[in-house]
């Protein structure tokens, strides 16, 4: 066996290897640039399955990498002083802003806005049962375990696995099946971008209880895991209560 070799193949550099792509995985930037890649890649495409408002969707992932680039570089979030109360209502306004946002860029008959239905109003109705429980359980994470911005990014991401699953994975297995890390991406950063994006200008501290609770990166992304178990059955009720208050929007047009 050459030098060359044992070099290549000793503990030390299969180390280096590992901690090199542990931290491209954990790089934030590396996320969103991906899922603004395949937003573009998709949205640009003959069968965009978006709205007329569709570049909403990128914008919303480059004011989100351009205000992380601020704060790196003038600490924004050192140049607002909010009370705890005024921290919380501008987690959950700037939030549920982002989601719904989202929500214009998308329609799902080509002709409306939103993704929840084939009618507009009904389907922004319908989003208030998936966004508004992800906000106020991002809220109690962050409040109860002390979560950092960057921890949040990551276990809000986690929010996505059952859609990634159910959307992704028949993706996964088509002919494009080589977009996979960036499909994931477009997934994690969907649900990342809007739970997270108001920790670039509060400091999270103003959200946290006076004795959080420390545990492990491993289930601070688990608990992001049940946040979003939780809430696809909690949109599942709410999407059968308002189809049976409203007699299934036919009033709507």
């Amino acid at each position: 066996m050459s030098l060359v070799t044992q070099r290549a193949d000793c503990p030390a550099n299969k180390s280096g290897r590992v901690s090199s792509l542990r931290r491209l995985f954990g790089t934030i930037e590396v996320w969103v640039g991906l899922s603004l890649s395949f937003t573009l890649l998709v949205r640009l495409s003959d069968d965009a399955g978006g709205s007329n408002l569709w570049m909403l969707d990128p914008l919303l992932s480059i004011i989100f990498l351009l205000l992380k680039w601020g704060n790196q570089r003038f600490h924004l979030r050192s140049r607002f002083s909010l009370s705890p109360r005024w921290s919380v209502a501008l987690f959950l306004i700037i939030g549920w802003l982002g989601s719904m946002a989202y929500e214009l860029s998308i329609s799902e008959n080509g002709g409306s806005y939103g993704g929840m239905h084939a009618k507009t109003i009904p389907s922004f109705i319908l989003a208030q049962g998936s966004y508004v429980p992800m906000l106020l359980w991002g809220l109690w994470l962050v409040r109860c375990y002390g979560l950092t911005f960057r921890d949040f990014f990551f276990v809000a991401g986690m929010t996505c696995f059952y859609e990634a699953a159910f959307f992704g994975i028949p993706m996964m297995l088509s002919p494009l099946f080589f977009l996979g890390p960036m499909i994931l991406a477009y997934y994690f950063v969907t649900y990342s971008r809007f739970l997270s994006m108001s920790l670039l200008l509060i400091d999270e501290r103003q959200l946290w209880r006076e004795h959080v609770r420390e545990i492990s990166f491993i289930r601070k992304l688990a608990h992001g895991t049940l946040m979003g178990m939780g809430c696809w059955i909690i949109f599942a009720l709410w999407g059968e209560a308002m189809l049976y208050l409203f007699n299934d929007f036919e009033a709507y047009p």
